[in-house]
């Protein structure tokens, strides 16, 4: 049986990974970054490598990927829709850089 939850990835984004052992969970949802915004950052090398690496030790797995809440697919709006397929792809690339399995997606509201 799988028992996870969403952790933060506050600090390095290997620690989501810690946090949700210490809460005794082998699966987990994450934000790849801030939810409510569209800037992201690179992850660094080093720090997806160690997530890869202690997301194994750990037995922690799926990992589930939210895209945030900003991105919305159905909006009749050109710059919304731009941003938002950018914002989406860019996620896509995180998770996988990460050795995710899982993408959450919502396709969002057409008004």
């Amino acid at each position: 049986m799988r028992i996870g939850l969403h952790v933060s990835i506050a600090g390095k984004i290997y620690e989501s990974l810690e946090r949700a052992k210490a809460l005794s969970c082998n699966t987990m949802q994450i934000f790849s970054r801030n939810p409510r915004g569209w800037q992201s950052t690179e992850f660094a090398p080093s720090d997806t490598a160690q997530f890869r690496k202690l997301k194994e030790k750990l037995g922690i797995s799926p990992v589930v990927v939210h895209i945030p809440y900003l991105i919305n697919l159905a909006t009749p709006d050109d710059e919304l829709y731009r941003r938002s397929i950018s914002a989406y792809i860019d996620d896509l690339r995180r998770t996988d850089e990460l050795g995710a399995e899982c993408f959450v997606t919502h396709l969002g509201s057409h008004v």
